[in-house]
């Protein structure tokens, strides 16, 4: 997380980089080949932005919670203690404006070492 104050607004940007595994799958996409790799960790980047953005939303615009701390890194913006107690931090939680950058990569696919195939399909 990356907090910079321009006056009286705020801009925060997270930068997240997560991980995973692919433990298993009932799908019979092939998920060892890198187009369907790539369509899985897009597909998964956009639905932690979205549960994320919804979080963010609640917690700095309904709740006005800064349970991240940004106030502790914009703090040093100010040249005065006595100035950033004049700012009124919680006071301008519901203004800030915030950016999400995620970026998720798969790391294993489980025992998957291609599409599952049907029974009768084996033989073909």
């Amino acid at each position: 997380m990356h907090a910079q104050r321009f006056d009286d607004h705020i801009q925060i940007i997270f930068n997240i980089t997560m991980e995973g595994d692919l433990l298993g799958s009932v799908s019979d996409v092939d998920y060892t080949q890198s187009e369907n790799t790539k369509k899985l960790e897009t597909s998964i980047e956009e639905q932690l932005k979205e549960r994320a953005s919804k979080l963010l939303n609640k917690m700095l615009y309904k709740w006005e919670v800064d349970c991240f701390h940004i106030g502790n890194q914009i703090r040093g913006s100010f040249p005065t203690l006595q100035d950033w107690y004049a700012y009124k931090w919680r006071d301008h939680i519901h203004t800030a404006k915030y950016d999400l950058n995620i970026q998720f990569k798969m790391r294993t696919f489980g025992d998957q070492v291609g599409p599952v195939i049907e029974g009768d399909q084996m033989t073909e």
